[in-house]
């Protein structure tokens, strides 16, 4: 988080990473890189003209190569959640805040985007970036896509960055110092105040 703070060093792994990162605070996802679900589907495989497998309600979950590449996974603070301020405080879950050492607060979020953004293109990498929808897996149908996770990931509120590329290796990038935009915390020890004048917006952990 140092080097995020002090040289604006941005590390974005790989979908197939965190699709195989196994973890008890969910910062891997087995489903992450789904782009389509279909269920309750009538099925058939064969093997060299035989039919070894049928079934009336089989479910199949597509991959799209369009969704292969890096992330770079943030949690955003809304307006929302003003709601939940006890005291003038918004407390960040446990399970957030044990997810590394130390945390880098970003309170400019749209110059911190923007300068992530010109990084990106001055690179000519392809980019999009969107608030995760949580929705129930076991019942989706249909689209899923790079921006969706199950509802148990919903206490991350994240929002992502995803980066078109191979998605062999991870990507490194350096938006020089965000000492003007940001501060560092002890993971465990944040709690955002409503009355500071620097209101967090973006949190990366």
């Amino acid at each position: 988080m140092e080097d995020l703070y002090l040289n604006g060093m941005v590390f974005m792994n790989t979908v197939e990473y965190f699709r195989n990162y196994k973890d008890e605070i969910l910062k891997g996802d087995e489903k992450e890189g789904i782009s389509y679900i279909l269920r309750n589907a009538r099925a058939e495989i064969f093997h060299q003209g035989t039919r070894i497998l049928h079934g009336d309600k089989a479910n199949f979950f597509f991959r799209n190569e369009e969704d292969i590449g890096n992330i770079y996974c943030l949690t955003a603070l809304w307006k929302d959640h003003l709601s939940a301020l006890v005291n003038n405080e918004f407390e960040v879950d446990l399970k957030l805040r044990s997810m590394g050492e130390s945390c880098v607060v970003i309170h400019n979020p749209k110059l911190f985007m923007s300068k992530l953004s010109e990084e990106l293109n001055k690179l000519e990498l392809k980019f999009r970036m969107h608030a995760i929808e949580y929705l129930d897996f076991n019942t989706t149908i249909g689209e899923y896509g790079i921006f969706s996770k199950p509802t148990e990931y919903s206490y991350q509120m994240e929002v992502r960055v995803f980066v078109k590329s191979e998605g062999l290796h991870p990507l490194t990038l350096t938006l020089g110092s965000l000492q003007d935009i940001a501060t560092i915390h002890p993971a465990k020890e944040l709690l955002l105040d409503k009355t500071d004048n620097r209101k967090a917006d973006i949190i990366d952990y």
